[in-house]
């Protein structure tokens, strides 16, 4: 369980400081305040996440299932209207290595970068979850993950 939260807990930071690299998001409307021109690059300060002012901000939103599957559900429309209805902040993004995901399907890469060029877009953070299940060991597949 440590191990997991563990492995968590390092996941997010390296989602973060990916997303801090990112260019501002175009808002699609004049003035619109999106999560992300409102928080600006996050980080971790002792136990709490913080935005570029130093304030503690609490991420709420959703996870995919595996996009190889499901990834016709994941474009602009759906996280727009996820944003502007369920107000969501950041999205999860979970690509699984094995079963016809990355490992197996490298052409599934491909949506994973359509859902952070619209979660871009939209000024919503993503997370993107390299998901192992059938093997266990999330060091299994460390070089392809780092390829990624």
């Amino acid at each position: 369980m440590k191990r997991s939260v563990s492995n968590f807990i390092v996941c997010l930071f390296i989602a973060l400081l990916a997303i801090g690299g990112m260019p501002a998001p175009q808002a699609s409307a004049v003035g619109e305040k999106t999560p992300v021109s409102i928080n600006g690059q996050l980080s971790i300060k002792g136990t709490q996440l913080i935005n570029q002012d130093g304030k503690a901000v609490q991420l709420k939103g959703i996870s995919s299932h595996g996009l190889q599957w499901y990834g016709d559900f994941v474009n602009k429309d759906t996280l727009k209207w996820l944003r502007d209805d369920w107000g969501i902040t950041v999205f999860r993004a979970a690509i699984y290595t094995a079963d016809g995901g990355y490992i197996d399907n490298p052409s599934v890469k491909n949506k994973v970068k359509e859902a952070v060029e619209a979660a871009k877009e939209l000024g919503i953070y993503v997370i993107i979850d390299w998901h192992i299940l059938n093997d266990g060991n999330p060091n299994q597949n460390k070089e392809k993950a780092k390829e990624f």
